[in-house]
């Protein structure tokens, strides 16, 4: 996990302290987790059962992130699953979803920002 967390808080930081970034402020950096990968998946090869058990760590992680960064946060799997043919990816519908709920954190977020 301190992999993870070194990926995308590095990610965030470096977002939040880049002169761009606070050139024309205010901005605000979204850390969204992906939902946990469903079991079994048929891309064994890639993701074993360890990778399934990671993944179901990850908006921990990433919401510890947010906070440490400042950063909003999102958690992807709390309205969609990995319910796509491979048990990885998203159908159609779920895609749908995943971009309403962000439609509205995204309009949250920037309220707080004005």
């Amino acid at each position: 996990m301190l992999r993870t967390f070194t990926t995308a808080g590095l990610l965030a930081l470096g977002l939040l302290l880049s002169p761009l970034y606070a050139a024309d402020g205010p901005h605000r950096v979204l850390l969204v987790a992906p939902p946990p990968l469903a079991e079994p998946t048929i891309l064994g090869e890639v993701f074993d059962e360890q990778s399934v058990e990671r993944s179901r760590q990850l908006a921990d992680v990433y919401q510890s992130i947010a906070q440490t960064t400042g950063a909003a946060f999102f958690d992807a799997g709390s309205v969609i699953d990995t319910d796509g043919v491979d048990a990885v990816h998203f159908t159609a519908e779920s895609q749908r979803a995943l971009g309403e709920a962000l439609a509205g954190k995204i309009s949250e977020v920037l309220g707080e920002a004005n």
